[in-house]
């Protein structure tokens, strides 16, 4: 027998009979804990009330499916004040109450659900030897809890479209780990300064250049220092000076035509200073490319 087949044992249970077939790996185990605790009020019990079985999916071991059917045990609570006259044997160590696969069958089905999602991720899971559907994938995910996040000593602070062009959101970025930490309803002083508030130990924010992000984070932390973020400066120069040569466009047409040492065509000054460079050109020529190529896998997916 491989050696993969005795590393899916725990201590509490020994292996009856293991079948093989072209598919999957069947494992018969039976319990051999002398007592279990009830989960209501903790007392030990020895007593055995009843047995049934559980089958639970776990990890595939070399590129078959692998399932488990355990003999486990129905114990009597010895407490006569408990209201949990029997109770299950729990196997807190493999899987949880009523669940039909191992714990880390469902770490493998939630790393996979939160990358790829629903059908897609279900396709895959099928191939890597672990069949679960769609639906099962997001239930997973959503049952996720979420991480309790650290307050970072680095924020950034921007709007987010939760509906673009109609409803707006305030992100917080960790920007120490490069990710999100929360998003708050609107972009209000409130929500900001309260979020602050609640989160002490922000050293840095960057933000762009919002009054409604100044007052929030002068309101929420005091102690802070602010930064404005490069791309909203950067952003901000470019808006500028499309609004300034916007205004003398009709100028610039009027200066002198120089010539154009490649074409040997005379061009406006204007022009000549908004024109792309063939490596620019070629450039935005490939990454077209590459969306449709990437549009096209997906139609072919769908």
């Amino acid at each position: 027998m491989p050696d993969a087949i005795w590393a899916i044992t725990i201590d509490t249970f020994e292996i009856d009979a293991v079948m093989v077939s072209e598919q999957k790996w069947t494992v018969s185990a039976h319990s051999v804990a002398n007592s279990c605790a009830c989960p209501h009020c903790q007392q030990e019990s020895r007593r055995v009330h009843t047995h049934y079985s559980r089958t639970l999916r776990d990890l595939p071991v070399d590129g078959r499916a692998v399932e488990r059917v355990l003999e486990v045990r129905r114990f009597k609570c010895l407490n006569d004040a408990c209201p949990k006259q029997t109770f299950a044997e729990r196997l807190s160590e493999l899987t949880q109450a009523h669940a039909q696969r191992t714990t880390r069958f469902t770490a493998v089905l939630r790393a996979i659900g939160f990358v790829m999602k629903g059908e897609a991720g279900a396709k895959l899971a099928g191939q890597l030897h672990l069949p679960t559907s769609g639906d099962t994938l997001l239930r997973i995910v959503h049952r996720t809890p979420v991480c309790i996040q650290n307050t970072p000593h680095v924020m950034g602070v921007d709007d987010w479209a939760f509906r673009r062009g109609q409803v707006y959101g305030t992100i917080l970025i960790d920007q120490d780990r490069h990710c999100p930490i929360d998003l708050l309803e609107g972009r209000t002083v409130e929500g900001l300064s309260q979020w602050l508030q609640h989160h002490p130990g922000v050293e840095i924010m960057t933000r762009d250049r919002s009054t409604e992000f100044v007052r929030g984070m002068n309101e929420g932390n005091t102690n802070a220092m602010q930064v404005a973020d490069r791309w909203h400066l950067l952003h901000n120069l470019r808006e500028a000076l499309e609004r300034m040569l916007n205004r003398i466009r009709q100028a610039l047409a009027q200066l002198p035509r120089l010539l154009d040492a490649h074409e040997g065509a005379r061009i406006p000054v204007y022009a000549q200073l908004t024109r792309r460079a063939p490596s620019e050109e070629a450039l935005k020529g490939t990454r077209r490319a590459q969306r449709q190529q990437r549009f096209d896998q997906v139609k072919a997916l769908g």
